[in-house]
């Protein structure tokens, strides 16, 4: 049997990965319910940490919507020009 291994990431590292500064990554804690949930909260010996794989299939859906989005736009335009 093989046994899947999370990976653990730090809060600077979310940041890192996402390009966002640690205000942003805060305000999508705090704000976007889909942001995957970190698996240890910081305390003042540990720092926060999140599973790699979750932040990474959020990022992944995350752009898929982006497109799709803009997609169902610029169809949208096209058929309003008729």
């Amino acid at each position: 049997m093989r046994h899947k291994t999370k990976i653990s990431i730090s809060y600077v590292e979310v940041s890192e990965l996402l390009q966002i500064d640690s205000m942003q990554l805060r305000y999508l804690m705090l704000n976007d319910l889909s942001f995957p949930k970190p698996l240890q909260a910081g305390t003042a010996n540990q720092p926060t940490l999140f599973d790699y794989a979750a932040v990474v299939h959020w990022y992944k859906q995350k752009q898929l919507i982006i497109q799709l989005q803009s997609k169902f736009k610029q169809a949208w335009t096209s058929v309003r020009a008729f």
